[in-house]
């Protein structure tokens, strides 16, 4: 961006900001005048989650966000939540933000993947938006892979568009564009501190861990601080996923100092680790450890002890540990009814779309099919995570409550793991049956979604079929998706672009538009402003990933 541009942009913001504050004279004016009159005071309006005020005005925009998940993917966001339905966004708002039910006027679905909520006034709005400045991590990213953005007017859009502009030129460092002022600021570092509880003890038994380098799924974190920390399972006694880390609580302060104890010593070894785990301190020591890490950025061949907090040498040279791969599609389940006398090879599919739809899903939903007879197993593919792990946990839920139809009481759904996960995944079907048969806890279950030991809702009792934790032959059966790329069916889609793009070849285009993922796609055909592309069998990409950060003037036409 150069200096004019950027000089422009600034005298634009200048601009904007001077008339949001004759704006707001405009309404203490017209306030004072109200009441100087004696106009009585109009109630709030009922609360209608069907559609905005009718009677707008120029100054609506300032009491409307938009919740937007269209192209909201991309590798970096693989592990991050969506605010995708009506009630999400409610939670979002009236438990997250803490907002009185009357400061949300209304709720409307605008298009299938944007939510536009009016609030009662502005001030609702920004305390909202200063919320999620305070949630941004250290890149500058949100927990979430939701776009929250204000319905800007057109000279304001421009603006935020120069910002975005100016914010991709920065190299050094992470930066990210405030909504509140559509100014470019730079992430500052990640703060733990609405994680931690310095009213009690109870920090003594806790600890938080975070990934070195790439973002790892929480699940994945978990795994890798129990392996490397000696840490076992059982122990734990609550865990809370942030965006910044995972905090785990403990039985015993013992078993934290014990795992600190053996990463220290890896660490002392002169490993670097994949995790950072350290204890929840409170006020009085967090400064301490802060300065303590910036002490350590400044040597070479030295590590924090977690525990005391000390700066101490390390005493052989670096290794570092490697990352187990725990990749998986969550796009992609597994529906075994080889226990189920209703369904069958012939009519696995037709009631397989039955269980989606009493499920709560759509038809629509699902990508692919692959019938496999040995087990029998129907390989589904759905056109995004979102609808995959909807259909699974609802599944779940309904199988526990006893809710599911006749016909699918003893079928089963889950994700097809890697090695590693799938054999945890034995391990607390097996951890389940021995608490069954050696104390006589029949109120447990496995929860395939985030492989975790539950206890089951106390209103109703389990089945036969829900109660029996024996670990099934599909554990350990291993689908390769490889071998079945014959049986995908193409997802195709095509783009339109404008004449920027027309002079470059079919190879360049795809190359200019996807970067290192062209590969995924599959050029089908090419006209005058438009590719017709399909998503390779063998991509392990979802659609709205590959499609995630298109320029401007590109356009997904499904």
């Amino acid at each position: 961006m150069t200096p004019l541009a950027i000089e422009y942009a600034n005298l634009q913001r200048e601009l904007a900001d001077l008339r949001m504050q004759i704006g707001d004279q405009d309404r203490t004016i017209a306030m004072l005048n109200s009441l100087v009159s004696g106009s009585p005071t109009l109630a709030p309006s009922q609360q209608n989650y069907g559609s905005l005020s009718q009677n707008s005005d120029r100054d609506e925009w300032r009491r409307i966000l938009r919740f937007t998940n269209n192209n909201a993917g991309g590798e970096e966001n693989k592990h991050r939540p969506k605010i995708g339905n009506l009630e999400e966004v409610k939670t979002f708002l009236f438990e997250k933000c803490r907002l009185p039910p009357q400061a949300v006027k209304n709720i409307i679905k605008s298009t299938s993947t944007r939510y536009c909520v009016e609030f009662d006034s502005e001030a609702s709005v920004l305390r909202v938006l200063q919320m999620l400045e305070d949630l941004r991590d250290a890149e500058g990213k949100l927990p979430w892979k939701t776009k929250i953005a204000r319905d800007w007017p057109e000279e304001q859009k421009h603006i935020r568009q120069l910002a975005f502009y100016e914010m991709m030129q920065k190299r050094d460092g992470y930066y990210y564009v405030d909504e509140i002022d559509l100014k470019v600021k730079k992430a500052k570092p990640a703060s733990l501190h609405h994680m931690i509880d310095d009213s009690s003890e109870w920090w003594k038994n806790s600890i938080i861990v975070t990934a070195t380098k790439n973002s790892l799924n929480p699940m994945v974190l978990v795994d890798i601080l129990c392996k490397l920390g000696k840490l076992d399972r059982s122990e734990i006694v609550s865990q809370n996923y942030s965006p910044i880390g995972t905090k785990l609580d403990l039985l015993l302060e013992e078993t934290v100092l014990k795992v600190l104890r053996n990463l220290n010593e890896l660490r002392q070894r002169g490993e670097r680790l994949p995790i950072i785990a350290f204890r929840c301190w409170p006020k009085n020591l967090r400064w301490k450890r802060s300065m303590a890490i910036a002490e350590v950025k400044k040597k070479s061949g030295y590590y924090l002890d977690e525990i005391d907090l000390e700066v101490k040498p390390c005493t052989g040279g670096s290794i570092e540990t490697p990352i187990p791969d725990m990749s998986f599609r969550k796009d992609f389940i597994l529906f075994n009814f080889s226990k189920s006398s209703a369904v069958n090879v012939g009519n696995a599919q037709t009631k397989f779309a039955q269980l989606v739809v009493e499920c709560g899903g759509s038809i629509d939903s699902i990508a692919s099919v692959k019938c496999l007879l040995t087990p029998k197993i129907l390989a589904v593919t759905f056109q995004d995570e979102a609808a995959a792990s909807g259909v699974l946990c609802t599944f779940q839920a309904k199988k526990i409550r006893e809710e599911l139809s006749p016909d699918f009481r003893n079928c089963r759904i889950f994700f097809s793991l890697p090695v590693p996960l799938q054999t945890r995944r034995n391990e607390l079907y097996r951890e389940v049956n021995n608490k069954k048969m050696s104390h006589g806890i029949t109120n447990l279950y496995v929860d395939e979604f985030d492989l975790t030991i539950k206890e089951k809702p106390s209103n109703g009792n389990l089945s036969r079929a829900t109660s029996m934790y024996s670990v099934p032959d599909s554990e350990t059966f291993d689908f390769s998706e490889t071998d079945s790329e014959a049986s995908y069916h193409r997802r195709a889609f095509k783009i339109t672009y404008g004449p920027r793009f027309t002079h470059m070849t079919s190879k360049q285009l795809m190359e200019a538009l996807f970067n290192s993922d062209a590969h995924e796609l599959e050029l089908e055909k090419r006209l005058e402003d438009r590719l017709m592309l399909s998503v390779k069998p063998t991509s392990r990409k979802t659609l709205e990933e590959l499609t995630d950060g298109l320029p401007h003037d590109v356009h997904v036409e499904w």
